[in-house]
């Protein structure tokens, strides 16, 4: 299986096709240690209809994401927005990595565009949207067992962002 076609198979995914493990306060096995202090995502993912594909996300690459499309949507809160690395895996292998923040107090997932440009491409949306949904299902944002509660397209159009093309 080449790159390209992994995408498309993430991309038309739900939550449905995914088996969600939280990894609060438990290995997730994909530890990460840059300057000594232990990091380390907090959610794993693996794909119902073929488990050689996994995701997983929650290493927090920065504590406040500072931009102002960010900052409008925290502005009630004046809570933090970290950035979050989501990382593709197939076969265990790391193929993709995002980086994503979570904005409004963890209330979803967006993706971060790139080149002062405020559009990101449909992939980027898409997975963005994903890790969103799938989060849910392990609580962020208050949303457990709720799979309607997403909020992701009102952030989305919220923030400004766009998809290209």
């Amino acid at each position: 299986m080449g790159l390209e076609e992994l995408q498309l198979i993430i991309a038309a995914s739900d939550r449905g096709d995914w088996n969600v493990i939280s990894c609060f306060r438990m290995p997730s096995y994909l530890p990460w240690s840059p300057d000594g202090d232990f990091n380390e995502h907090n959610a794993r993912a693996a794909y119902r209809p073929d488990v050689s594909i996994g995701l997983a996300w929650g290493i927090e690459e920065s504590e406040d994401f500072q931009t102002d499309w960010v900052a409008k949507l925290d502005e009630p809160l004046g809570r933090p927005s970290p950035s979050i690395v989501a990382d593709v895996l197939y076969n265990g292998m790391l193929v993709v990595r995002e980086l994503l923040v979570l904005v409004e107090g963890a209330r979803c997932y967006l993706p971060i565009p790139g080149g002062g440009s405020m559009s990101v491409s449909q992939w980027e949306h898409d997975f963005a949207k994903l890790v969103d949904e799938l989060s849910l299902s392990i609580g962020v944002g208050g949303g457990l067992g709720d799979p309607d509660r997403s909020s992701f397209a009102s952030y989305f159009r919220r923030a400004g962002l766009s998809v290209e093309g």
